[in-house]
C-alpha cells in the first residue's frame, strides 16, 4: 500500500516537471485527476478517486498548484516565487489548507531551463529537510530523480523512460542501496492534438494500479 500511494505521489511530481503547455501571457488551469484502477491486464477500469492537481499559470509562470483530496477539501497548495521577469521560479512555498507555511523550497535551474535541484527547508526552523536532484536526456524529459535526506544520504531514485514524444512510459522506484522497490509502466488511452496524454493507466507487475486524466481549461 505504502509503495502504490507512493507510486502514485511520484506520478503528479513527474507531470509537474514535464508539462508546458502555456504561451505568451495567456492563463491556462491543468487540472490532473488520479484514481485508482481494479481489473487485470485484459479487463480494467477506474476506481475511486485518490487525489486531484490543479496547477494555475501565466504564460511560462506558473502562479500556484493546488493539492486536493477526494473530498474535494484541500490538503496543501505550492506558491511559485519569481525574480521580476524571470519565466524559472526560485522556489516554491508550501502552505496547508489554512495558509499556514509548512515549508519552502529552493530551486537551481541549468542554462536549458531545466531544473537540477530543489532544496526544500521547515519553515519554522529553516532547517533543510530533504535535497531532490534532476537528470535529463539531449530532448529535456526528466529521466532520473534522487532523493537525499537531510544528511545528503540517498534516500530514493526514480528512473523514468519516456517515448518520442516525451511522454512517461515507465517509472522505476529504486531504494538507498538500488534495489528496484516497483516499476510501474503507463499505456497512454487518449492523446491530445500535439500527442501528449490525457489519459493514460498505470500497470505495476501487469496488474491496473492507477488511471490518470489531464485537462485544460
Amino acid at each position: 500500500m505504502k509503495v502504490q500511494y507512493f507510486l502514485i505521489l511520484m506520478s503528479f511530481i513527474v507531470l509537474s516537471c514535464h508539462t508546458n503547455h502555456t504561451e505568451s501571457q495567456r492563463s491556462t488551469i491543468e487540472k490532473l485527476e488520479i484514481f485508482s484502477a481494479k481489473g487485470d491486464s485484459l479487463s480494467f477500469k477506474k476506481d475511486a478517486l485518490v487525489f486531484v492537481e490543479i496547477t494555475v499559470s501565466e504564460g511560462d509562470r506558473k502562479l500556484y498548484t493546488t493539492y486536493k483530496n477526494p473530498n474535494n477539501t484541500i490538503k496543501g497548495k505550492e506558491i511559485y516565487k519569481y525574480v521580476k521577469e524571470d519565466t524559472n521560479p526560485t522556489g516554491v512555498e508550501y502552505v496547508d489548507s489554512n495558509n499556514v507555511l509548512l515549508s519552502y523550497y529552493k530551486f537551481v535551474f541549468d542554462n536549458k531551463g531545466a531544473k537540477i535541484s530543489s532544496t526544500a527547508f521547515d519553515a519554522k526552523t529553516d532547517e533543510v529537510l530533504r535535497i531532490e536532484k534532476f537528470d535529463y536526456d539531449s530532448e529535456n524529459n526528466l529521466t532520473q530523480k534522487d532523493i537525499y535526506d537531510n544528511e545528503n544520504k540517498l534516500n530514493r531514485s526514480y528512473i523514468f523512460k519516456n517515448d518520442t514524444n516525451g511522454n512517461l512510459t515507465q517509472m522505476t522506484i529504486l531504494n538507498e542501496k538500488n534495489e528496484v522497490l516497483a516499476v510501474e509502466n503507463y499505456k497512454i488511452s487518449k492523446h491530445d492534438a500535439k500527442n501528449k496524454w490525457i489519459e493514460k493507466w498505470g500497470f505495476i507487475y501487469g496488474r491496473p494500479k492507477t488511471f490518470h486524466v489531464r485537462s485544460y481549461e
